[in-house]
């Protein structure tokens, strides 16, 4: 797998025996949709989880490749989710929110 470098610094490289997992993956006809969830809060989610994944199944497939995180905030019963791309499909650093939605779930049984 070919990654660029980060910012400010020159080439690429070849990154070889990197391990991918995501918590979900929906294969339509014509996109791929990969998921990353956490059921506690965090401040900031982790990059890689979504960018290792998402290039790798661009490399197996034609098919668009999107990547979403999810969050479960305990306190708000709530979920948040977030869409997020790579302005350069190289870049692991060109990191960009798509689109973001929360959602406060009802608590009454």
């Amino acid at each position: 797998m070919i990654i660029r470098s980060s910012p400010g610094e020159k080439g690429e490289y070849e990154e070889k025996g990197v391990q991918t997992e995501v918590d979900a993956g929906y294969e339509g006809e014509s996109e791929i949709l990969l998921f990353e969830a956490k059921n506690t809060s965090v401040t900031n989610e982790i990059i890689r989880q979504l960018f290792f994944p998402k290039r790798k199944w661009e490399e197996d497939t034609t098919k668009k490749v999107r990547t979403f995180f999810s969050q479960y905030n305990s306190d708000e019963h709530s979920i948040s989710f977030f869409e997020y791309g790579f302005m350069d499909a190289l870049e692991y650093t060109s990191l960009e929110l798509v689109k973001s939605g929360k959602y406060l779930l009802d608590n009454k049984k």
